[in-house]
C-alpha cells in the first residue's frame, strides 16, 4: 500500500488472525512451489513495507518461534524468506500493538524478554473506549458522517 506521507510503503498484519503455523510466511514470504499448491512467490509484509513502516497488531499472540525470528529482523535488519537460504535486508520500521500488557507476560515468561525490550521502545498506553465513555458521543460525531460515505456539497447539490 502506498502512503499518503512520502509515497512510502506500509503493510499491517493482525498477528492473532493468522494460524502460528503460518505466520512466518505472512512476515518473510515464500517462494513458489514450497508451501502447497502455491502458484508463485509470495511477498511477506517486511517486503510489502520495505522503506516505509511495518505495523504488526496484536503482537501478544505471537509464539515464541516467532518472536525470535521477529527478534533477529529487529537486531540484525535481515530476514529470511521460506524457502530460501539467502537473507534480505529489511528497512522497514515496525509498529506494533496489542491489548495485552507485554511488560506482565515478559515477567511470567510468556513473552521472549528480548524480544519485549526490542519493541518497548515508544510505549503508547490508549484506555479502551469502554473507559472513555465521555468521548465516545465526540469521536461518533467527528467519525459518523465521514464513515457513513456522505458528505456536504456547496450550493444546490445533493447529499450523496
Amino acid at each position: 500500500m502506498k502512503n499518503r506521507h512520502g509515497g512510502k510503503m506500509r503493510s499491517h498484519l493482525n498477528c492473532a488472525a493468522v494460524p502460528a503455523e503460518l505466520i512466518g510466511i505472512g512476515l518473510f514470504g515464500h517462494e513458489k512451489g514450497f508451501v502447497h499448491r502455491s502458484c508463485g512467490t509470495h511477498l511477506g509484509k517486511f517486503e510489502q513495507a520495505e522503506g516505509g513502516t511495518l505495523f504488526l497488531d496484536e503482537i501478544g499472540t505471537c509464539r515464541f518461534p516467532m518472536q525470535a525470528k521477529l527478534l533477529r529482523v529487529l537486531k540484525k535488519a535481515t530476514y529470511e524468506r521460506v524457502g530460501v537460504r539467502n537473507k534480505s535486508r529489511s528497512t522497514s520500521a515496525v509498529i506494533v500493538a496489542t491489548h495485552r500488557n507485554l511488560e506482565e507476560l515478559a515477567k511470567k515468561m510468556s513473552f521472549a524478554r528480548t524480544c519485549f525490550t526490542r519493541i518497548y521502545v515508544f510505549p503508547l498506553f490508549l484506555p479502551p473506549l469502554r473507559e472513555n465513555g465521555l468521548r465516545i458521543s465526540g469521536l461518533g460525531s467527528f467519525t459518523l458522517p465521514t464513515s457513513s460515505g456522505r458528505r456536504r456539497t456547496a450550493g444546490n447539490e445533493k447529499l450523496f
